[in-house]
């Protein structure tokens, strides 16, 4: 089967009801035919892809809680394969910690320098 394009799409998004994570994988091309999408799926037993009308909604592959650590797992994991977040933002604290750092430096050259 020939495919004009193909996209593998990882996501998440926040369950309320569960207060958790669902997480989805979703496999998407074009043929002759027409967009296809498929939703990787685990019943139990298997792991397989199930095929979804374009936008329709797509069950999450698995489900985390926030309260484990499941999530942190999966974040640090990203971060240590060099994986940042758009804005390009560290961590509120780590900057925090930085920025003190940086003005005690400041302070301490202009005292010896006696500016």
């Amino acid at each position: 089967m020939h495919k004009e394009w193909e996209r593998l799409d990882v996501g998440c998004f926040t369950d309320i009801a569960s207060d958790g994570i669902g997480l989805y994988i979703i496999h998407r091309y074009e043929t002759k035919e027409g967009v296809v999408q498929e939703s990787l799926q685990f019943d139990g037993e298997k792991v397989f892809f199930e095929k979804y009308p374009q936008g329709q909604y797509v069950k999450p592959f698995k489900f985390i809680g926030r309260m484990d650590n499941d999530a942190q797992r999966l974040m640090d994991t990203l971060w240590n394969c060099g994986v940042r977040p758009t804005e390009g933002k560290g961590s509120a604290g780590q900057l925090t910690a930085v920025n003190s750092h940086l003005e005690d430096m400041r302070k301490i050259v202009f005292k010896k320098l006696g500016l």
